[in-house]
């Protein structure tokens, strides 16, 4: 299984890591458009649970999770996400 090889491993520990640290300073979204700060956090973020979302392995981020529901419902992101 490629998630128990090292380098799979690796990338886990990677994702983890760089989630961690958007969530203990998320970008600020003061409302309006958001900034490419904002956008490309949440692409990121949302690109993870997009392709990992089975995992056991991902984390609960309340601050991110707060950002997606202040932002993921504008119409720009609306209707680009992959999924529905």
């Amino acid at each position: 299984d490629f998630d128990d090889d090292p380098v799979g491993l690796r990338r886990k520990r990677t994702i983890l890591s760089g989630l961690r640290q958007l969530e203990a300073s998320p970008p600020k979204y003061p409302g309006g458009i958001p900034s490419l700060a904002v956008i490309v956090t949440l692409t990121a973020f949302e690109y993870v649970f997009f392709r990992f979302g089975t995992s056991n392995w991902l984390e609960t981020y309340p601050a991110l999770n707060r950002l997606q529901d202040m932002v993921g419902p504008r119409q720009s992101f609306a209707e680009t996400r992959p999924y529905a």
